[in-house]
């Protein structure tokens, strides 16, 4: 056996598993990108001015504030 038969099946086990773990990397990369460029067209159409917008921020700052308040109330606060 020896030191070239053991190169030899940790290369094709090396092989196997990028080649079984790169389509989930692919994927998982995929729907980052997505996400960043929607998050990109998002800021590009960004109006701080609009009411709307404010209402949104405001409201999710409030839900934000509930939660941890609820959570420190009950002890589960980090």
């Amino acid at each position: 056996m020896g030191t070239p038969y053991l190169q030899k099946v940790l290369n094709q086990q090396l092989t196997n598993h990028i080649r079984e773990s790169l389509p989930k990397v692919r994927s998982r990369l995929a729907k980052q990108m997505a996400d960043i460029e929607k998050d990109v067209k998002d800021f590009k159409d960004f109006k701080p001015d609009d009411p709307g917008r404010q209402t949104r921020t405001m409201l999710g700052l409030i839900n934000q504030f509930m939660n941890v308040f609820g959570e420190t109330i009950e002890g589960h606060s980090g």
